[in-house]
């Protein structure tokens, strides 16, 4: 498995191959450090998909909503940001979860 940081190291270096532009490689950069955040404080070091959705799930509470059959379409949008309350927003500001 590879470490998280080498992950996110590599799509940045992607993105920035792909001409991608400074705002989205902000936001990716943004969802990358919360993302290691997230990993670093259950002791996690290499990237899995247990991991990963526990961070979705810990973020928005995705997996009661998808096994409740409430996932929304903004729900999709949960990594665009956090508004300064802590909450997450979604395109043009709008609350996701």
């Amino acid at each position: 498995m590879a470490t998280l940081s080498a992950l996110v190291s590599g799509l940045e270096a992607e993105l920035e191959r792909l001409g991608y532009k400074d705002s989205t490689l902000v936001w990716y950069r943004d969802c990358g450090r919360r993302m290691q955040k997230f990993f670093a404080a259950g002791g996690v070091e290499e990237f899995s998909l247990d991991a990963a959705m526990a961070w979705v799930d810990d973020a928005c509470g995705f997996v009661v909503k998808e096994q409740a059959g409430t996932l929304k379409p903004t729900d999709v949008y949960l990594f665009r940001g956090r508004s300064d309350a802590g909450g997450l927003r979604g395109p043009r500001g709008a609350p996701c979860c």
